[in-house]
């Protein structure tokens, strides 16, 4: 697909964070995107941090915009109502950075902007995942481990791994959900 596509919504706050980037997957389908399926699950988890930030730290309303570039990247806009900046503080335990850091690990690129409501912190993803599984993995052990909410568990050194599935369990730790 050569031509740009955009599609914005609303966050419903009433949603759990699943039904609030369930529509992400549903778009890449829908162009016709040939991301691998490994991409599809790094932006989904890049967008549930996004908007669950979002949703946390902001009283007002949330958009989000996906937009396919010529590029050939997908870019995931948040624009909020806070006028707070995000900060990547890559040595802090704190809850502010978490989503950053899968940012951080994950998107192709990813920034911030001031807007005269708030601000809007976007990321993409190219049609290939461009950061190695260990590195990934790496990242995404390091942010469950910050959360010490939940264990989650990690696939076994030598066995099968589905990326997927321990998306789904980071997601399920950071949301409360018993995973």
């Amino acid at each position: 697909m050569s031509e740009v596509r955009t599609e914005r919504f609303p966050v419903d706050r009433g949603q759990s964070p699943h039904e609030r980037v369930a529509r992400i997957p549903d778009l890449v389908a829908q162009w016709n995107l040939q991301l691998d399926e490994e991409v599809v699950a790094d932006l989904v988890l890049c967008t549930h941090e996004v908007v669950s930030n979002a949703v946390e730290h902001t009283r007002g309303q949330v958009e989000v915009t996906v937009t396919w570039m010529r590029y050939q990247r997908l870019r995931v806009a948040v624009d909020d109502s806070s006028a707070d900046l995000p900060s990547l503080d890559m040595t802090s335990d704190s809850a502010g950075c978490r989503g950053l850091d899968v940012l951080e690990a994950l998107a192709v690129v990813w920034g911030w902007e001031p807007t005269a409501a708030g601000k809007l912190v976007w990321f993409e993803v190219g049609l290939r995942r461009f950061v190695g599984e260990r590195a990934r993995l790496s990242a995404l052990v390091r942010v469950a481990r910050s959360r010490n909410q939940r264990k989650v568990p990690v696939p076994e050194r030598h066995g099968p791994r589905d990326p997927r599935a321990l998306v789904d369990r980071l997601v399920a730790a950071s949301s409360g959900a018993d995973g």
